[in-house]
């Protein structure tokens, strides 16, 4: 039987002790994943009830035509004389989900410049604002608003520039 020298028995005590590290370092790996995979999960579930809850209160408050756009339901708000807005939107984002306003317009030739659109955007952004979502929205003006006029609308509602065309209002 060979007796182990002092400089054996450091290698041996540093081997074991580094193995040890490593076992610790392995453990908490897997609790880190596990905790990464446990939020994730949670994050996922909190998310599906706030897009519920947003689409519920979407039909709520406002009325479905029952037209599609790109397969989107189209919504409005109805208001005197015949009068009315439309706006279809979208979810986006698994993490951090978020609506996409497609788009928004006053139907009727009469109803241009009357707040109808102004008041559904107030009406809509309430409820994105009590599901703490962000909104994003591209500026494609059409009928008589030019993008500059339709950029300020946009601003006067908290949204911001984001990228080249794009404007995004976030969660409150």
């Amino acid at each position: 039987m060979k007796v182990k020298t002092s400089k054996e028995k450091l290698l041996e005590y540093i081997r074991e002790e580094l193995e040890n590290i490593l076992q610790e370092f392995r453990n908490t790996i897997k609790t880190k994943n596990f905790l990464e995979e446990l939020i994730s999960e949670q994050l996922q579930e909190a998310n599906l009830e706030s897009m519920r809850t947003f689409h519920s209160d979407i039909r709520n408050n406002f009325i479905d035509t029952g037209e599609r756009h790109e397969g989107s339901p189209v919504f409005a708000m109805k208001f005197p004389d015949d009068c009315r807005v439309e706006f279809v939107y979208d979810i986006s984002g698994d993490v951090v989900p978020m609506v996409y306003l497609v788009y928004i317009q006053t139907i009727g030739d009469h109803c241009f410049r009357e707040g109808y659109a102004t008041e559904t955007m107030e009406e809509f952004l309430k409820i994105v604002d009590k599901n703490n979502l962000a909104t994003l929205l591209q500026i494609d003006s059409f009928g008589k608003m030019s993008d500059e006029d339709l950029r300020r609308w946009y601003y006067s509602f908290g949204f911001d520039r984001y990228g080249e065309d794009m404007l995004k209002r976030q969660a409150r």
